[in-house]
């Protein structure tokens, strides 16, 4: 083998070794470093994408086997290289399918908040499923539950009974008269009322008009 063509299998083995650690995980360390040892740009923020994954996940209470990331170089015609982050979903929670958008918002707050110029870097966020064989999701519905119209409960006002209550007089005096004999209630309890006669020997005499002086 001549030098050039050992020169020419050297440089494509380099190439093809750089492009397979461009795709690395974000679980494992930054190994990519430039020619005088210095961090590159992009190790650095996959290593910042994997601390805000660790930390959203801590701070929601979402353990740390659920979820992991592949942060994956991008290109694009429009702007410079950037990441874009793929969110691997390892454990099946039907709770927490309904709060993935959430989620991912919550996610690009914090790194949004530890790096404000990570907007001009981030390509995107996808989302992939790899769960084991014998997680239990749901099966798909039927076809038509995509585009039935949502149905809310009526509400319904039950009015409160009125009672009416409809008492006899008859009833009513014999509910006295038991009050009566409960209190000890008797005739000769009180002497009868005399009336006041004018002019008789009670304790005071006639009255008449003073004469005018």
């Amino acid at each position: 083998m001549s030098l050039t063509n050992w020169l020419l299998g050297r440089g494509k083995s380099a190439s093809k070794s750089a492009t397979k650690a461009s795709h690395s995980k974000l679980a494992f360390p930054p190994s990519q470093t430039s020619v005088n040892g210095m961090e590159s740009p992009q190790a650095v923020r996959k290593e910042l994408l994997r601390l805000v994954l660790r930390e959203t996940l801590k701070y929601n209470g979402v353990p740390g086997t659920w979820i992991t990331a592949d942060a994956l170089v991008a290109t694009s015609s429009r702007r410079e290289s950037g990441i874009h982050v793929r969110l691997v979903v390892k454990h099946w929670d039907e709770r927490f399918a309904q709060y993935a958008v959430a989620f991912q918002n919550n996610f690009e707050t914090r790194l949004l908040t530890l790096d404000p110029l990570a907007s001009s870097w981030l390509m995107g966020i996808s989302w992939q499923y790899d769960l084991p064989v014998d997680a239990q999701w749901p099966s798909l519905p039927a076809p038509a539950t995509w585009t039935a119209a949502v149905v809310e409960p009526e509400v319904v006002m039950i009015p409160q009974a009125t009672v009416v209550t409809t008492i006899r007089r008859d009833e009513l005096e014999r509910d006295m008269a038991e009050q009566d004999k409960r209190f000890g209630v008797a005739q000769n309890d009180f002497a009868a009322t005399q009336a006041f006669e004018i002019g008789g020997g009670g304790a005071y005499g006639v009255t008449q008009p003073a004469p005018l002086r």
